[in-house]
């Protein structure tokens, strides 16, 4: 039987360079077939090709935009 791998959180509120450096984790993540989500600043959250995260929640003001869904992640980063 195959298991599906719970969703992973990223959680990187930090300049855009430093949000660069997870590049290789979402790739080798999407490699096992997982679901990423991330938080990011409002000035990285678009920095991500389209399609490399599956949700992007926006950190701005200490409010999450969307409102992050209780249970919704297997693993935070």
């Amino acid at each position: 039987m195959t298991t599906i791998p719970p969703p992973v959180l990223i959680v990187r509120l930090d300049a855009i360079g430093d949000a660069v450096t997870t590049v290789p984790l979402i790739a080798a993540l999407r490699r096992y077939g997982m679901r990423i989500g991330a938080v990011l600043t409002d000035r990285n959250a678009e920095l991500f090709a389209h399609g490399a995260l599956d949700v992007v929640y926006v950190s701005q003001d200490g409010e999450l935009r969307p409102a992050l869904p209780f249970g919704a992640y297997g693993a935070a980063l």
